[in-house]
């Protein structure tokens, strides 16, 4: 005899009211839920659906102490949330063997597959980790051997339930204007009628999003491969935040970007802290398994936070792989 069991995991939004403005409840193993008119159960109800964003909300918040020195470095963190939360567990996460394992795994190559040429090309950016230890739930990955112990740096924490939180620094380039690419600086002083070569109004920090975007594809790659793992292969949930990011600006060395500049002028981020997108991102671990270049979605987000639209930001992200490919 065959026995097929479904299982419907607890929503997260009760009281659930039908087309008619009734909410039910069920009793017990009765196949017939009654009408619920009890006042104090249905503001239970709410109160959990509230407790369970309120939940949510403190996981996304990066619990790391910074030092003075790190007051002046952008940075992105990464929420990432199979969903239900904390419905999925983890048995083995805090042993030895799995921390290793994981570190490893992280640690691998990375590409992702061209479907109009049938073979497979890697695409710039990457993520390493030297270090990895323990809290009382979760496991952190850090890297540690290019910059100061005291500093945050690179970090990954992954708890028992799945959840991801990364602290990304964002790379900087053109550190002083000599440092400015001859193109950038060309379309700056045509925008701007600037003197030929004057840099001195451009004193912003310029971000990489080349290294930004290979990064978050990294990240989600190497982390819905985790989740399988781990027997997860559903929805997760993604929400991000800037910090440190008054005065910068993404830049790309694509033509687009600089018709862009040309015709908009420089993309700068004023606001010093971004929380978004104000509704969750939803992605099935699925889609990022065979088609990971849906993960370019993810980016169009901080990309349009830091002033890009996400059509031209998508479209110098195409332009930068097609030029790693060719070369």
């Amino acid at each position: 005899m065959n026995v097929l069991m479904v299982v419907i995991p607890e929503g997260k939004n009760p009281p659930y009211i039908n087309s008619d403005g009734i909410i039910y409840r069920r009793q017990g193993s009765a196949s017939d839920p009654i009408p619920e008119t009890n006042r104090h159960i249905i503001d239970e109800l709410y109160k959990k659906a509230q407790k369970y964003d309120e939940d949510l909300e403190k996981f996304r918040k990066c619990e790391l102490t910074f030092c003075k020195g790190e007051d002046s470095l952008s940075y992105l963190e990464i929420y990432a949330t199979p969903k239900p939360f904390k419905h999925h567990f983890i048995e083995d996460l805090l042993f030895p063997e799995k921390m290793l394992d994981i570190l490893k795994k992280f640690n691998e190559p990375y590409k992702i597959k061209d479907s109009t040429e049938d073979k497979e090309i890697s695409f710039g950016g990457t993520i390493f980790f030297d270090t990895i230890n323990t809290y009382h739930n979760s496991i952190v990955l850090r890297t540690l051997s290019k910059g100061d112990f005291n500093l945050n740096g690179l970090s990954m924490e992954i708890d028992i339930y799945g959840n991801l939180k990364i602290l990304l620094p964002l790379t900087t380039i053109f550190g002083n204007s000599e440092e400015y690419d001859k193109d950038l600086l060309e379309a700056l002083n045509k925008k701007y009628n600037s003197r030929e070569g004057d840099t001195s109004t451009f004193d912003i920090k310029f971000l990489s999003g080349r290294l930004i975007f290979g990064a978050i594809l990294a990240i989600f790659k190497k982390y819905s491969d985790f989740l399988s793992e781990a027997s997860y292969k559903d929805m997760i949930e993604i929400k991000f935040r800037l910090i440190n990011c008054w005065k910068t600006s993404l830049y790309f060395q694509s033509k687009n970007y600089l018709d862009f500049v040309e015709k908009f002028g420089l993309p700068i981020c004023m606001k010093n802290e971004q929380y978004y997108p104000l509704q969750s991102i939803e992605k099935q671990i699925k889609e990022i398994e065979e088609k990971p270049l849906t993960i370019l979605t993810l980016f169009a987000y901080t990309a349009c936070a830091l002033g890009m639209p996400v059509e031209i930001a998508t479209t110098c992200v195409l332009e930068e792989m097609l030029k790693s490919k060719s070369g």
